[in-house]
């Protein structure tokens, strides 16, 4: 829709019209193009961060641990990383928090432990860790608090951050 607040009667003739229609199309195919692209950025595999894999495939890879550490018979625990209240904050802090986790991520985890930058309720993050039981998981937690807590902006440090492990269930439990 284009809204004309002011144009002299004289000015609207055939030529002006075919240029709104032109514009008008021209602004609908940049929206349908924006929309693409959104879509693409959301459902791509790897992140911005070399270390941090995108939300997409978290549900597969939490199944496919599960079964890997049932068949090897290895624990499998997962870290639940929620800042809390990010709604408040503005895209340049939240991109912020997610280069300060994926430092956190590159000096505390092991390079086998798979983390996962998720955005749909705001920025969270999942760490799994392969081959760790719940007591090394809970110490691998709080490795990657501190590092966290460091590599946040001083402008930052005030952001909660609650932190959760749990045992990823195989089918044999």
């Amino acid at each position: 829709m284009l809204k004309i607040e002011d144009m002299k009667f004289l000015d609207l003739n055939e030529e002006t019209v075919d240029l709104f229609k032109i514009l008008c199309d021209w602004i609908g195919m940049a929206l349908v193009q924006a929309r693409s692209f959104a879509s693409a950025v959301g459902e791509r595999f790897q992140t911005a961060h070399p270390r941090l894999i995108s939300e997409v495939a978290l549900d597969h890879q939490i199944a496919y641990f599960g079964h890997l550490g049932r068949r090897l018979d290895l624990d499998v625990a997962m870290i639940l990383v929620n800042p809390l209240e990010t709604q408040i904050l503005d895209d340049s802090d939240r991109t912020l928090l997610i280069d300060a986790f994926a430092h956190a991520v590159e000096q505390s985890l092991r390079q086998t432990d798979v983390a996962f930058e998720c955005r749909r309720r705001g920025p969270h993050f999942v760490v799994i860790l392969v081959g760790a039981p719940p007591t090394q998981a809970q110490v691998v937690c709080d490795k990657l608090a501190a590092a966290f807590a460091d590599s946040l902006p001083e402008h930052l440090r005030e952001v909660r951050i609650k932190y959760h492990v749990k045992r990823v269930e195989t089918d044999h439990e």
